[in-house]
């Protein structure tokens, strides 16, 4: 197993360098913050609401093995500039695969190191979003739909139908995990107007914005948020809004469509398996 925080790698065995151990609360559910309100006249509580989930706390030992106090010193700059550096990843590798949380770094509590070439630091983290992200996550890409070049009468048998050039303008976006998880996805110019549709709920999120050949508009589902090129914010051009997600172990089927293409409009879409 390893575990990595921001750019500092801990496997859990080393014989020089980092490495970690006790891990502790990251396969671990955050409490629900729906509160229960008990019947009063009656057996049990009121219904079920939906169980959004609170912030998780993580932490772990980090130990360094060094061949000198000062190389020791110099490790704990490092985990301490990490520290410091706002919210960074924590990634941990076990037997299934990578997945990460956002988190800030708490607290670091630095054992007493002196006349040693060893030391063990505590690391408390907080993740404001509770749940684990897949990170092999890849972009699918399709075209707006095109119709296929068809068949040519008359024919000689056996024929096959020609496809060359058509596109569906489907994506399928597959969430693997066990909890819901907000896809994003990536509107490549040029065209004048576009609209997203999940194919199975009819929702559909639209884009009121000329968008010219070589840039892009990022829509984030989870923040709800439009950038154009990673750098302006055109989310008042977004029109329908009706947002949707992918539940957990199942897809969504995403529609795209264009008005006025130049070029060659297309779509990429990925979600972030959740646990």
């Amino acid at each position: 197993m390893i575990v990595q925080l921001g750019d500092l790698v801990l496997p859990d065995t080393a014989v020089r360098g980092w490495l970690f151990s006790s891990l502790t609360d990251w396969y671990s559910l955050s409490g629900v913050k729906a509160p229960v309100n008990e019947r009063p006249q009656s057996h049990g509580a009121f219904g079920v609401s939906k169980g959004f989930r609170a912030s998780a706390a993580v932490s772990f030992t980090a130990h360094y093995l060094a061949e000198s106090e000062d190389e020791l010193l110099g490790a704990f700059d490092d985990i301490l500039a990490v520290a410091n550096s706002g919210v960074v990843p924590l990634r941990v590798t076990d037997a299934r695969g990578t997945t990460e949380r956002m988190v800030s770094v708490r607290a670091t509590d630095v054992e007493d190191y002196r006349g040693r070439t060893s030391a063990s630091i505590d690391v408390d983290c907080l993740a404001r979003d509770p749940r684990r992200y897949s990170v092999d996550d890849s972009w699918l890409e399709t075209f707006p739909p095109t119709e296929s070049s068809g068949l040519v009468w008359p024919v000689v048998w056996p024929a096959t139908w020609a496809d060359e050039g058509s596109s569906s303008g489907r994506i399928e976006l597959v969430n693997r995990g066990v909890i819901e998880s907000a896809p994003t996805y990536r509107l490549h110019g040029g065209f004048s107007t576009a609209l997203l549709t999940d194919v199975d709920s009819a929702r559909r999120i639209g884009l009121d914005y000329a968008v010219r050949q070589g840039s892009f508009v990022e829509i984030d589902f989870a923040r709800r948020t439009a950038v154009i090129d990673g750098q302006s914010d055109v989310s008042r051009y977004l029109v329908h809004r009706e947002w949707w997600t992918v539940g957990a172990r199942s897809s969504v089927r995403t529609q795209f469509d264009v008005t006025k293409a130049i070029g060659e409009p297309r779509l990429q879409g990925k979600v972030r398996s959740a646990w």
